[in-house]
């Protein structure tokens, strides 16, 4: 009687520490989506009626993630900006672990505020990581750049792109979703913003989704042609 007992205290030990491992890994993938841990968004500022505004939507990616806020690549947009085009400014709403469903209320909310002149769309990463369905993820994307050219012609949509351990064919069906939308509304489409950044450990923080601060100019730097040609529309 003993021994079964001893061994059912056994299996029910063993399957908690699975389950609790488990939890474990899924609080370690998550971190980086959680509101407590994440940087809140940029406030918005009053708008200098001479100034245009270049809005961006985001997420962590965009939100400077486990930083500091001027360490962060839209901090060094603005700087370049305002060095290059100093009659425009930039306002971040970017939230760490933001969805696309989450960036279309802010777009929302900004819009009862200001009339952007740019907008940059950064968003889709979580939906991704998240594994929502694919079909979800372009629906809502285009929900959100029909709301975007809603309020001004001057788009651009960051292509975004998840780990492979996803499978290649969600991973590369979801990277084409960026591209469709990009095409079917005729946006410009801004590269992804970690290539040859997220494949070089040293320019990724420990979790390995988001890069460090000394890979903010890189970052800046593959996206900036895009931006500049948005900018000189």
């Amino acid at each position: 009687m003993t021994l079964n007992i001893l061994k059912i205290c056994h299996i029910s030990l063993r399957q908690t520490l699975r389950l609790t491992g488990a939890l474990l890994f899924l609080v370690v993938l998550l971190k980086p989506l959680s509101a407590d841990s994440a940087p809140k968004a940029t406030e918005i500022r009053n708008e200098s009626s001479n100034k245009k505004t270049l809005l961006l939507i985001g997420d962590s990616l965009s939100a400077a993630y486990n930083m500091k806020t001027s360490d962060g690549w839209v901090a060094l947009l603005e700087k370049q900006l305002q060095n290059s085009y100093p009659n425009w400014q930039v306002v971040n709403t970017a939230v760490s672990g933001d969805t696309i469903e989450n960036a279309i209320q802010h777009l929302n909310s900004y819009l009862t505020k200001g009339q952007p002149d740019l907008i940059l769309i950064e968003i889709g990463g979580n939906d991704g990581l998240r594994g929502h369905p694919l079909p979800n993820i372009q629906k809502n994307l285009e929900s959100l750049v029909k709301k975007a050219l809603s309020a001004t012609p001057n788009v651009g949509v960051m292509e975004i792109m998840i780990p492979p351990n996803y499978g290649p064919i969600y991973t590369q069906k979801f990277r084409a979703i960026y591209h469709n939308i990009a095409q079917k509304f005729s946006v410009a489409l801004i590269p992804f913003p970690l290539d040859k950044i997220a494949t070089d450990p040293s320019l990724m923080q420990a979790d390995g989704l988001h890069p460090t601060a000394a890979a903010q100019p890189l970052l800046l730097e593959q996206v900036w042609p895009e931006i500049r040609d948005l900018v000189n529309k």
